[in-house]
């Protein structure tokens, strides 16, 4: 186990709240190939590990969303008789989303921290405002840890651009822009830093 001590000096180096710069929300993308062992199967000791690195950063003040990717493979190895086209991916990731819902929550559970999943497509967040009627920024600010994906398995765009390896990448750049740097901007604007 590392060292508390150790591992928060260097955070804090990392992250100096005193920088004019400081953004305390942060969004991590984790992909498909790190969310799966390399047997098929959810690779819990790694969410473990992201989500204690997760709740150290929001010791230290930081508002944190996870884009996650994984739904159709999780599905994929509970029902292996899909052949691949869009529909049976869009099947394999409502089996899936569970799962790994599932996963991300016991992982979060283990830090004593709430976790919420929630899907969307990137028009969902664009309609999203910043203010405590939107779902992700109350979120944020009470201190639960959004877990986020595409919903693959209503919306066949967001299953098409799978196809090229983009939805979650894509979601992950819209959500960090369209949310999360929202508040960053009024601060700076405050402060009279141009962004």
């Amino acid at each position: 186990m590392k060292d508390f001590e150790t591992y928060n000096e260097k955070l804090n180096t990392i992250f100096d709240k005193n920088d004019k710069f400081y953004q305390n929300r942060l969004v991590f993308k984790v992909g498909s190939s790190t969310v799966m062992s390399n047997d098929g199967q959810i690779n819990q000791n790694l969410l473990d590990n992201l989500a204690w690195q997760t709740s150290e950063l929001m010791d230290l003040g930081y508002q944190v969303a996870i884009v996650t990717s994984g739904a159709v493979a999780c599905g994929r190895r509970i029902a292996k008789n899909l052949n691949g086209s869009i529909v049976d991916k869009q099947v394999l990731a409502s089996v899936g989303q569970l799962d790994l819902g599932t996963a991300w929550r016991n992982a979060f559970n283990k830090c004593n921290r709430i976790s919420g999943y929630s899907l969307y497509s990137e028009k969902n967040l664009s309609d999203l405002v910043e203010d405590e009627e939107n779902p992700l920024i109350k979120s944020l600010n009470s201190q639960v840890v959004q877990i986020i994906n595409a919903n693959d398995a209503v919306n066949k765009f967001e299953v098409e651009q799978l196809q090229i390896s983009a939805d979650n990448d894509r979601l992950a750049v819209r959500y960090g822009k369209d949310v999360c740097s929202r508040k960053n901007k009024r601060r700076n604007r405050r402060h009279g830093i141009k962004s």
